[in-house]
């Protein structure tokens, strides 16, 4: 029988206790240490009786703390709900009474964000047995992500799902010391938190403040000698500007992965890369399968594309490009199944069984995401599909505006929409983020595309709004 995370995370302590697991500025922690004090969150879990398999909330700021209780969690066979206390109360208290959650794990700063709730848990107050105790739970965690109907909807991640992930990990992106960027929110901590430590190595975590100083991370990445970061593309693109304009390019860097949207190669990444020798991984997938698409970027940075593949389903992964009569094309909607497919939605069999659905007696999930496969078997990230719009009787997918606009000022921000004049005519609008010249663009896109997808407006902004 394999083991769940929790039980690899234990058998991992044994083969070496004393080294350091957690890093923290100044501040450390062993693997021993870290093992004793996950187990006294699970052993209090465990004195409450609830049920196998509850989902216990997790809501503290970043540091050791945070990664204890979600090990603790994880032992007391449980599925950890992060809850980033930076997010509006409002969205906190839904995500915990939607997800029935039976506890919540807290620091003393953020007690007051869940008044009169059952089974508060200050942790710093935690004072049970530290002797292990660990239940194989099925699940590991719920996140919850934006909704097109605006009201959340929380992805529940089986232990299947995730070991798998973290087997084909192990595998292809070399282990060391890692830095822990991502919020708990974002899926991809799971994959720094537990990659990390499930291979013997060092978590190194950064701050709040160093996390919103991008120049003051990239000096941390240098100063402690981190070989492995993942980092979304916003965050990779300002690190490489930063590093060209300050000459701070760290060397020890040896892997750089990079999720969560469409990557874009501009000469800022491309001298990072080639001034540091790392590689550089381009993973895809939804948080309803987590990592299930991957490339590995060729040592060759000049033969990068602007607009990488991203690439081949992962082991153990399952990919179909479908389309609208679910038959097989080389462009079309991408489903995901094999591994990397989550049980579902939480407390939602309406929505699960929208977009999970059987194909060929197996269970695959409908991405909403439009793919193409390229000569080299490659899958090509194209656009959202639900990013199509129909202006003057023709079908238009506003991600290709997109695309062709970024290959124009690859180290913009951009984004398209379509606004409604006063006259009821509808039109497309570009909104631009960094430097850029609109005539330049206007021709670019003209030379590209036909005039029905060209924008009636190009429109200069300090920065683009972000959800959560």
């Amino acid at each position: 029988m394999k083991k769940t995370i929790q039980e690899a995370f234990t058998a991992q302590v044994k083969t070496c206790p004393n080294k350091i697991a957690l890093m923290h500025g100044e501040h450390s922690i062993s693997y021993k240490e870290l093992n004793e004090r996950s187990n006294q969150v699970a052993n209090h879990l465990k004195q409450l009786g609830l049920e196998k398999n509850s989902v216990i909330g997790v809501c503290l700021d970043r540091g050791f703390d945070l990664i204890v209780s979600i090990i603790g969690v994880l032992k007391a066979g449980h599925t950890y709900l992060p809850l980033d206390p930076s997010y509006p109360v409002s969205r906190l208290r839904y995500m915990h009474e939607h997800s029935q959650a039976s506890a919540i794990l807290c620091d003393p700063n953020n007690l007051n964000l869940f008044p009169n709730t059952d089974n508060l848990i200050d942790v710093t107050k935690i004072n049970t047995s530290k002797e292990d105790y660990v239940v194989a739970g099925d699940n590991v965690y719920v996140i919850y992500t934006s909704g097109s109907t605006g009201v959340p909807k929380g992805v529940l991640l089986g232990q299947a799902c995730l070991s798998n992930l973290l087997n084909w990990q192990s595998r292809n992106v070399a282990n060391g010391t890692t830095l822990q960027f991502a919020p708990v929110s974002f899926d991809v901590h799971f994959q720094e938190i537990f990659g990390t430590l499930l291979s013997g190595h060092t978590l190194y975590l950064v701050s709040e403040k160093q996390r919103k100083n991008l120049l003051d991370m990239l000096k941390a990445i240098e100063a402690n000698d981190i070989k492995r970061v993942f980092l979304p593309f916003v965050a990779l693109e300002q690190i490489c500007k930063l590093a060209k304009s300050n000459d701070l390019y760290p060397t020890c860097l040896e892997e750089v992965v990079t999720a969560g949207e469409q990557l874009r190669v501009n000469d800022n990444i491309r001298e990072f890369f080639k001034e540091t020798k790392a590689r550089l991984h381009n993973h895809y997938g939804p948080s309803e399968t987590h990592v299930c698409v991957a490339k590995t970027l060729s040592a060759d940075v000049s033969s990068w594309p602007s607009l990488p593949a991203i690439g081949v389903s992962i082991d153990g992964a399952k990919t179909l490009v479908l389309d609208q009569d679910m038959n097989q094309v080389p462009e079309g909607e991408l489903y995901v199944g094999g591994s990397s497919v989550a049980e579902g939605y939480i407390h939602d069999e309406s929505r699960t069984s929208e977009r999970f659905i059987e194909i060929n007696n197996e269970k695959y999930y409908k991405t909403g995401d439009l793919v193409r496969t390229n000569m080299e078997g490659e899958l090509e990230f194209v656009a959202r599909i639900d990013g199509q719009v129909k202006i003057s009787g023709h079908r238009i997918e506003l991600g290709e505006i997109e695309n062709c606009a970024q290959q124009a000022f690859p180290s913009a921000d951009i984004c398209s929409t379509v606004k409604t004049l006063e006259n009821g005519e509808k039109v497309i609008c570009v909104y631009v983020c960094g430097e850029h010249c609109e005539k330049t663009l206007k021709e670019h896109l003209r030379e590209s595309l036909p005039d029905y997808m060209l924008p009636r407006f190009v429109v200069a902004v300090d920065s683009l709004p972000l959800t959560p």
